[in-house]
């Protein structure tokens, strides 16, 4: 058998079977390019998710202690430090007693008055920060959070819709 094929008809296959061969490295360039916009699209969805899902516990944390543990926690440390005032007072009244009688020095007497009111300082703050703990955030700066989180979670959603789109444009399902 003889198979007779003109020059013609060789370079009209050659430039078929290259076109046919620069179309599949495209299509596949083209592939992987969609592949990589679609994982840039899926990071920046769990990243926005991530962000969302922080920030609802953020907000969740600063709106106020529920936990009974937690409070009588802070209730003892403020007993603590009323008991230790209480101490303070009236070893401060003993240290009067001794400056009549000229046994204490006038720099112990004033050691004890900067004790005594480092202390009324500090069982003052722990209650603001009982009283903060409970209440939570007020104000503009819970206001601020929430509107914090509702642009996260616009950010989110608009970040959902490019990839649904992106699916819808580019499917990958193209064999050859």
């Amino acid at each position: 058998m003889v198979e007779v094929n003109s020059k013609r008809q060789n370079n009209s296959v050659k430039k078929l079977k290259n076109r046919l061969f620069y179309a599949r490295r495209r299509l596949k360039s083209e592939k992987e390019k969609v592949a990589k916009s679609r994982l840039a699209s899926e990071i920046d969805v769990l990243e926005k998710e991530y962000a969302y899902t922080i920030q609802r516990i953020e907000i969740k944390y600063k709106s106020g202690e529920k936990d009974l543990r937690v409070l009588k926690s802070l209730d003892l440390q403020t007993q603590l430090l009323d008991e230790k005032l209480g101490n303070l007072k009236d070893k401060m009244e003993s240290y009067m007693v001794l400056v009549e009688s000229n046994s204490i020095s006038l720099d112990a007497i004033e050691k004890m008055k900067k004790e005594l009111t480092s202390t009324r300082i500090s069982r003052d703050l722990q209650k603001l920060v009982k009283t903060e703990k409970v209440q939570g955030v007020v104000g503009r700066e819970k206001e601020e959070l929430l509107l914090e989180l509702d642009l996260l979670k616009h950010n989110l959603e608009k970040s959902k819709l490019v990839l649904e789109e992106k699916e819808k444009l580019f499917p990958l399902d193209i064999f050859i």
